[in-house]
């Protein structure tokens, strides 16, 4: 089991990793949420005269850019009990920028592939220079 640790206005946290299940769980919800904002891709395919299609993209966008750090922010509590055990004050003192740095070390853990990235780049053969007989 892996963790991190984590720094939110001033106080330090350890974030473990989640088994298996629990953390496979977790990434769907995450990707529910990265969904619905690549889902604002779509959005460039919307007749921009026909106002009907335009004001709908505009809720959209409006919707989806002003819940995502709410919902990253959940989604951060939902993975550590050692953050949910203290949301309180997180959600007052901290700011939503330093949540997002604590999001990226949380999915360091939720995505282990950095890990097997480096082991598998142990494993390439390393080019030699080219040599010259003089």
């Amino acid at each position: 089991m892996k963790s991190v640790d984590i720094t939110l206005g001033g106080r330090a946290y350890q974030v473990v990793e989640l088994p298996l299940r629990k953390n496979a769980a977790w990434r769907m919800k995450l990707g529910e949420l990265v969904d619905s904002v690549t889902g604002l891709v779509g959005a460039t395919q919307v007749d921009i005269n026909n106002t009907t299609e335009l004001v709908g993209v505009v809720n959209l966008v409006r919707d989806v850019l002003l819940q995502a750090p709410e919902k990253l922010t959940a989604l951060l509590f939902e993975y550590s009990p050692a953050l949910a055990d203290d949301r309180e004050r997180i959600e007052a003192e901290v700011y939503e920028s330093e949540l997002m740095g604590a999001m990226l070390e949380v999915l360091k853990l939720a995505f282990p592939f950095g890990d097997l990235l480096t082991w598998a780049s142990g494993l390439a053969p390393t080019a030699s220079a080219p040599t010259s007989k003089s």
